[in-house]
């Protein structure tokens, strides 16, 4: 009987290297991050109004569970197609953290106030996306000199101790979105008196409507004299209000709720308008003299 044996190059190990520590700190850390993009889809989904919303927020999450499985499989299974993989995405992370952070410089010189806090953050992802890359091309590279590599089969073959940690990993997501989602949708209040709204308002307002929406933005409009609307405006420290002489567009709270379909806008003939910053935000206000109604509308440009 004649016995075939098929040698493998002798300077291959059979065995992959352990990854060190850094590596797996940092890949931890990556696995959070993708976790929590996907919490991100997963309220998306949650709270889409639409279904084109829905779909996108599908496909965020979708991409953020293949991440995450393509990090755990290159560092903690060693699977050196998983780890060139996430070593290009990995690269290609770090130029578009990059590029947005010379954006960001650049709109900041001609910014009325200074972005420091998104570069700061921009830089700081910036320089973990440089290491994350620098040591996922090393750990390729120490993969490559090795000839063990996971069979077609076991690739997608869990561990009962992968399970668990995929349930757990499933589980934060789900709970995370769950509280997201009341916080993901617009705030709206129709015809309340301004004792039960969340911001200030003159003193004799009445019939006030608002929307406030996730991003930040707000809308409101109320009835009130029109004495009493000036003097709220110029507590504003807006620019000088002007009077109204045609047609003026002004938008109103429903604008900020993708789903009402209405109460989006006003028409005003007669009256005035004004503008400025409050909080760095722009701001519009204008003043129905026939209707006295007064209209607030910011949004985040």
């Amino acid at each position: 009987m004649v016995e075939l044996e098929i040698n493998q190059p002798a300077n291959l190990p059979q065995q992959p290297p352990e990854p060190g520590l850094l590596l797996v700190l940092t890949s931890l850390v990556q696995i959070c991050a993708f976790l929590v993009f996907a919490t991100f889809g997963c309220t998306g989904i949650f709270a889409a109004t639409d279904w084109y919303r829905a779909v996108a927020s599908g496909n965020w999450v979708f991409i953020a569970t293949y991440l995450t499985w393509e990090q755990y499989r290159a560092v903690f299974r060693a699977n050196r197609l998983a780890a060139e993989n996430m070593t290009k995405l990995l690269k290609l992370q770090t130029l578009l953290l990059g590029l947005l952070l010379l954006l960001l410089l650049f709109r900041s010189v001609f910014a009325p106030d200074p972005l420091i806090h998104y570069i700061t953050l921009t830089l700081l992802g910036l320089l973990f996306s440089v290491n994350s890359a620098w040591l996922s091309h090393l750990w390729k590279r120490q993969l490559q000199h090795t000839s063990a590599i996971e069979r077609p089969a076991a690739a997608w073959r869990l561990s009962l101790k992968e399970i668990l940690l995929a349930i757990t990993a499933a589980s934060c997501v789900l709970a995370g979105s769950s509280y997201l989602v009341p916080r993901g949708r617009p705030r709206m209040g129709e015809h309340l008196p301004a004792n039960r709204c969340p911001f200030q308002l003159p003193a004799k307002a009445r019939d006030v409507s608002y929307c406030y929406s996730p991003r930040g933005e707000l809308a409101y409009e109320f009835t009130v004299e029109e004495r009493g609307a000036q003097e709220w405006a110029g507590s504003l420290d807006l620019y000088l209000m002007q009077p109204i002489s045609s047609a003026f567009h002004m938008p109103r709270y429903g604008r900020l709720h993708p789903s009402l379909h209405r109460n989006s806008g006003a028409t005003i003939s007669q009256g005035w308008q004004t503008a400025g910053n409050v909080d760095g935000r722009p701001v519009i206000i204008a003043y129905d003299r026939r209707a006295e109604r007064a209209y607030y509308f910011t949004e985040v440009p």
